[in-house]
């Protein structure tokens, strides 16, 4: 949803259409990071995972009946970036400390196999979304570049059927999701875990000048990018 979004929105009412919308879900994921850090090592990969998914699918899947009922460009940007870009968070980078419990040698690998099937997930939703919402392939309309009113009435449920998808796999993904059982206490492998878990400990990390200053910097290039 978060890559896919400037593929799918030529298709959107031009009210709707903004790429600050990028922008607003990866600030509400940063945002939300202290106040739910807590949260998820409580409840734990899986479950953050599961409510987490799901909440994101229901964000789009909410939004598109605002477009649908002539709702506010702010309302649509409430529920497609703010709400999705809060559940992100459970989201997004949840599953590394889980990866890296099996395999505690391979750290570097995993996060880059788990990050790379986050971003390479808009291949396919791009050229879904296309498929879902203009699946006779009109072309634009000359001297205006704005596709036929047919197309762009179908764009709620375009994004209904791609909130369905996401749930669906979604729920695929964390059925896989599995935590590792104890090592013996005397092994290597339950120290690299044990300081595998202390790492993952959210809490510390974001009060650090380090955050902060990544934080500015995605802010700054969160608002900049697109403007």
């Amino acid at each position: 949803s978060y890559y896919s979004w400037p593929s799918i929105m030529v298709y959107a009412p031009p009210e709707y259409r903004t790429t600050w919308v990028m922008s607003g879900i990866m600030l509400s994921n940063i945002a939300a990071l202290p106040f739910l850090s807590r949260a998820i090592i409580r409840l734990g990969p899986i479950k953050s995972v599961a409510i987490g998914s799901q909440i994101c699918a229901l964000a789009v899947f909410l939004s598109s009946f605002v477009i649908q009922n002539g709702g506010t460009l702010g309302a649509f940007f409430s529920l497609y970036a703010c709400l999705f870009g809060v559940a992100m968070t459970m989201v997004f980078s949840t599953p590394l400390p889980l990866a890296w419990q099996w395999f505690p040698g391979r750290k570097g690998l995993v996060s880059g196999l788990i990050l790379a099937g986050f971003g390479s997930g808009s291949m396919l939703f791009n050229v879904l979304g296309s498929k879902f919402a203009n699946p006779g392939g009109c072309a634009p309309i000359p001297g205006t570049g704005e596709f036929p009113n047919e197309v762009i009435d179908r764009f709620p449920l375009v994004l209904r059927k791609l909130a369905v998808i996401y749930s669906l796999l979604s729920l695929v993904g964390v059925s896989l999701m599995r935590e590792p059982k104890l090592y013996p206490a005397d092994s290597k492998y339950a120290a690299v875990r044990k300081n595998s878990e202390r790492r993952a400990m959210l809490g510390p990390s974001i009060r650090s000048r380090k955050f902060l200053v990544l934080l500015a910097m995605v802010f700054l290039s969160c608002a900049g990018a697109y403007s």
